[in-house]
């Protein structure tokens, strides 16, 4: 159906006309009369669809609107340039397949109807207007500014609807339904006779006219169809904190008022790594507790014949969701960094979760950034954890490296630490025993 002069490339004519649409196209200017339309040289076919011809002038035309619209992006672009990228073969195919697809449908009777082709206009935004409906006037000064005519783009959206609607299912091997494929061969083969009888309405009475609430009640169930889309115009003052600057200082009370409303975005949100294994009794679940408190738990859920799952980092909020109950999530995360907890029951069974690790979570701050730190051990030394938090601030802050926190725990001596952190920060979340020491 395609006869395209890429075929005939051994063909002397077409190599010669070919040279001379790239010698006139790179050696002369464009928009000038020795530009690109001297490329349109009347009766040069450039390719051949079926009945239809793609001559050069309308490639020529094609090529000039393409060039201009690159230089609005690139106006240093030099048509030596646009040509090397393959913009010349470019347009050509793309004239081809256009060419191809007005053949088809014109063969097989396909159309576009023109309310279908309005439908695609008036999803365009910069088409509508301050009724938020297509403007056809919007639309006339916008193919003036582009040198376009309303069939060509009319046409344009046609052949995109006719791809969407033939060519998509096609490429993705659709299979119609024996019933759909049957009923449309029925549909196309039989024939059908039969008789219309034309009735003037002249003589039927219009009956009573409608009364005032039967005219309301109609426009309240028909609102949509008198109804005009509501547009609003917005007026806006952009405000930079450097015009208020030195003019408004908030007292203490006011940076506290503020940090309070806004409690939620400065919360402690912690994040733990959990392992779990989901047991089917109360007995099997304390069982793996017991085991798994002196070993290792993953070893101790496979010895119990469950697969323990690692979970990502999460929050509680995320393992409730995936635990099915919050009660499970809250015994989770009151667990300290090591224990093997029973969590509780859920759908699934009863949840034995060991607490991989907890992440120190950073957080915005009023003034500079907050980092919490939670330690858990057996008992604490006099000034250990601010010890301990004021040697981890040194080497954040770039004074000390991780080596130099090696070689303090090495030298034993409180001296080769950080400076002890201020005690403001530090609080006792809570206590707990491996057994209940006041158990019978």
């Amino acid at each position: 159906m395609i006869s395209f002069f890429r075929k005939a490339l051994t063909s002397w004519y077409v190599l010669a006309l070919f040279g001379l649409i790239l010698v006139a196209f790179v050696v002369t200017g464009f928009g000038s009369p020795a530009g690109l339309e001297s490329m349109a040289l009347s009766g040069d076919r450039v390719a051949k669809v079926g009945s239809a011809s793609i001559e050069a002038a309308e490639l020529s035309k094609r090529l000039q609107n393409r060039y201009e619209a690159e230089r609005q992006n690139n106006p240093a672009l030099t048509k030596t340039q646009f040509l090397q990228a393959g913009t010349l073969e470019g347009e050509i195919d793309q004239l081809v397949l256009e060419a191809a697809i007005d053949q088809f449908m014109e063969d097989e009777d396909i159309s576009i109807s023109r309310r279908m082709v309005d439908r695609e206009l008036d999803k365009i935004p910069s088409l509508r207007g301050p009724t938020g409906k297509f403007d056809p006037v919007l639309f006339q000064n916008l193919l003036r500014e582009n040198g376009l005519t309303e069939d060509q783009v009319r046409q344009q959206f046609a052949r995109q609807l006719y791809s969407q609607m033939v060519e998509m299912p096609a490429g993705f091997a659709t299979i119609l339904p024996d019933g759909v494929t049957q009923t449309y061969v029925r549909m196309a083969l039989e024939r059908r006779e039969g008789q219309i009888a034309t009735i003037s309405a002249v003589g039927f009475d219009n009956g009573p006219a409608p009364t005032d609430a039967e005219i309301s009640a109609f426009y309240a169930s028909n609102g949509a169809r008198y109804t005009v889309p509501e547009t609003r115009v917005v007026r806006y003052a952009l405000i930079s904190p450097d015009r208020f600057k030195g003019k408004v200082q908030p007292s203490d009370a006011d940076v506290a008022a503020a940090y309070k409303a806004a409690g939620a975005r400065f919360a402690r949100v912690e994040k733990r790594v959990l392992t779990q294994a989901i047991v089917q009794s109360a007995e099997a679940a304390k069982a793996l507790v017991r085991s798994a408190s002196s070993g290792d738990f993953a070893a101790a859920a496979r010895t119990a014949k469950v697969q323990p799952t690692t979970l990502k980092l999460m929050d509680k909020a995320g393992y409730a969701a995936i635990a099915t109950a919050p009660a499970i999530a809250d015994a989770a995360f009151a667990a300290k960094q090591g224990d093997v907890v029973d969590a509780g029951k859920s759908a699934l069974g009863w949840h034995v979760v060991k607490v991989d690790r907890i992440e120190v979570t950073e957080r915005d701050y009023p003034g500079g950034v907050e980092y919490r730190f939670d330690l858990a051990a057996r008992s604490f030394l006099h000034n250990q954890v601010r010890s301990i938090v004021g040697t981890l601030e040194r080497v954040g802050a770039g004074a000390s490296t991780p080596g130099d926190v090696r070689v303090a725990l090495a030298a034993k001596d409180r001296a080769a630490c950080g400076p002890v952190a201020p005690p403001q920060g530090l609080y006792l979340v809570g206590v707990s025993y491996p057994t209940d020491p006041f158990g019978g």
